[in-house]
């Protein structure tokens, strides 16, 4: 008489409890975040009155709503620059230094604790990875950027977990501005 495999529908781990719990442990864990940033963001500013100075640090949520389902409602934190005029401010991203122009009816106070890196938050709240180093690259025509590729050592992780990166994803990573003066031969600046 034959019971069948272990994995069969008797079987309490079957691949729709798989499923089901993979689907619940995703919706507690973006719960959690989206608790830990409204922690972080100041509700009650009032909305005519709000002001920022220069190395505050805000968020803001999405235009359209979220891109994919895994990521959180709010960007950020970004760290304000300068104020434009009475009503935009110049952000910018402390993980890759890229700048922004918001209105200040978009733009929500963040209070950033003391030891969080800023770049570890935002990473997290977008599911992204950091860059450690770049560790190669490969260029096999020199005159074309297209076909350069540079090896990417993520924070946290092995050699074994390496990735080739296209130049135009490494080319505003500050990682990529250390390789460049490390490696005059490329000829960039």
């Amino acid at each position: 008489m034959s019971i069948g495999p272990a994995w069969g529908p008797l079987c309490p781990l079957s691949l729709t409890n798989l499923i089901a719990l993979q689907a619940q442990a995703i919706k507690s864990a973006q719960e959690f975040q989206e608790l830990v940033v409204r922690r972080r963001v100041v509700d009650n500013a009032p909305e005519k009155f709000r002001q920022f100075s220069a190395g505050d640090w805000v968020v803001w949520k999405w235009r359209g709503g979220k891109p994919a389902k895994l990521y959180v409602d709010w960007r950020g934190p970004y760290r304000v620059l300068s104020r434009l005029s009475s009503t935009t401010y110049l952000l910018e991203d402390p993980a890759d230094l890229k700048q922004y122009t918001r209105h200040v009816q978009e733009l929500f106070p963040y209070k950033m604790g003391l030891t969080a890196d800023p770049a570890d938050v935002i990473a997290l709240d977008e599911a992204e990875f950091l860059v450690d180093f770049i560790a190669d690259h490969d260029c096999p025509d020199p005159k074309r950027k297209s076909t350069w590729c540079s090896r990417v050592r993520w924070a946290g992780c092995g050699e074994e977990e390496d990735t080739w990166l296209a130049y135009k994803d490494v080319n505003p990573l500050a990682a990529f501005d250390t390789y460049i003066k490390e490696h005059p031969e490329l000829g960039l600046k």
